[in-house]
């Protein structure tokens, strides 16, 4: 049936079908992928950040994931600053986390960037290949901030970061 078609034809359905499997790709490893533990009762357990970056951020920064979740959030670094991780999200799963040093305001004042480095293995391990909890998934903004709540002592759960 595609020998009906000429060479533009044929290569516009081509493109199509690419398309279409790389959706269905993406979708069985979205559903099929294990969803990390929102806070479970677990000490190792710290404040993140979830930023969601999409295909052409992704594509900008050369398939560089610190590089496409680090800079360019209309964010308060103040706030940002009080959370040590940031979970890169990539079509609902954990592609990166990363130790913040440092969020500042970019030069022209409309937006902040971070400064970091690849979190710890441990860290890694928790969150990696995760899909992000339902709750974060419904979130239209790309930035969300995800605190554990206070046990009944009133202190925090001890972070990853030691």
């Amino acid at each position: 049936m595609i020998s009906k078609f000429n060479e533009k034809e044929k290569n516009s359905i081509k493109v199509c079908a690419y398309r279409l499997v790389e959706q269905v790709r993406r979708f069985r490893k979205k559903f099929s992928t294990e969803e990390f533990e929102d806070f479970p009762d677990n000490p190792n357990c710290p404040k993140f950040m979830i930023i969601k970056i999409d295909e052409r951020s992704t594509n900008l920064s050369d398939g560089d994931y610190y590089e496409a979740v680090r800079a360019n959030w209309r964010i308060m670094p103040k706030r940002a600053n009080k959370y040590p991780f940031v979970l890169a999200v990539k079509d609902e799963i954990v592609v990166g986390v990363y130790r913040v040093h440092k969020w500042r305001k970019t030069p022209d004042g409309n937006s902040a960037y971070f400064k970091g480095e690849p979190a710890k293995k441990k860290a890694e391990d928790y969150f990696i290949h995760k899909r992000i909890p339902k709750k974060y998934r419904k979130c239209p903004n790309p930035v969300s901030y995800c605190t554990p709540k206070k046990d009944f002592k009133g202190q925090f759960r001890a972070s990853l970061q030691k």
